[in-house]
Formats: C-alpha cells, sequence, structure tokens
C-alpha cells in the first residue's frame, strides 16, 4: 500500500517571505517541497487574495505570473468558517480561516512564522516555519 502524502497548509506570510523578500535558499527549499513525493502543500483562494492584497499594499513588485508560479503544482482546497466555533484568543479573524482549512483539508501541518497565530491557538498541527525546516 502506497504511502500517503503529508499535507501542508502555509500562512500567507510564508508565502510574502518568498515573493517579498527574494530570498534564494527559502525560493530553493519551497520549490524543492512543491515537487516531493512527500508532501502535499494545500492553499485557498483566501490565502492567495490576502497575499496579492498584502504584497499590494506594502507596494512590493511582484507579477501575476509570479503568483501563479509560487501556487502552479498545489492543491487548491475550501473550507466553510463556522464563526460560531472562532476561539476568543485570536486577535485577527481572519486567521480562523487557516484552521477551519487544515481541519477539512486533514492537514498534516499548519505553518506560520505570525507570533499571534503561534501564541494564540492551542491547535495540535500549528508549527512554527523554523521548526518546520527541521
Amino acid at each position: 500500500m502506497a504511502k500517503s502524502r503529508i499535507r501542508v497548509i502555509f500562512d500567507t506570510n510564508i508565502y510574502f517571505a518568498l515573493i517579498a523578500f527574494k530570498n534564494l535558499a527559502l525560493q530553493e527549499f519551497f520549490i524543492q517541497l512543491k515537487s516531493s513525493k512527500h508532501i502535499q502543500i494545500i492553499y485557498s483562494d483566501h490565502i492567495k487574495d490576502e497575499l496579492v492584497r498584502n504584497l499590494e499594499e506594502k507596494k512590493y513588485k511582484f507579477s501575476k505570473k509570479d503568483i501563479d508560479n509560487l501556487f502552479k503544482g498545489m492543491e487548491l482546497a475550501t473550507a466553510t468558517l463556522n464563526k460560531r466555533r472562532q476561539p476568543e484568543s485570536l486577535r485577527d479573524k481572519e486567521d480562523w480561516h487557516l484552521f477551519a482549512l487544515a481541519h477539512f483539508s486533514e492537514a498534516n501541518y499548519l505553518v506560520s512564522g505570525d507570533k499571534d497565530i503561534l501564541d494564540s491557538h492551542d491547535f495540535s498541527k500549528l508549527i512554527g516555519f523554523y521548526r518546520f525546516l527541521m
């Protein structure tokens, strides 16, 4: 029986770092992850739209091709948000989308570099980016 792939969701801030800061080592690592037979990266339109909005607000130069290439080969997933079940500990209620996506897509990991997310929610699949690299 074939071993199932590890399903990973990256928070928008990880994608932002990939495009905005042009870190070649990080970009190469991400390319390897995307091509791995053992990892399946999951994203949502919400994550993609938030990334574009943040890049535009902060006036970073990027193209539609940059965004399309970043998400190429990944699995698009959607999640139904239950507004009544949002944890009170989240300062930014927009972040609840990530937890719902992780639940509905059956992700193994939700990777974030956002201290508010990492500090505010007791979620067993949540992991910091640098810890994920190990």
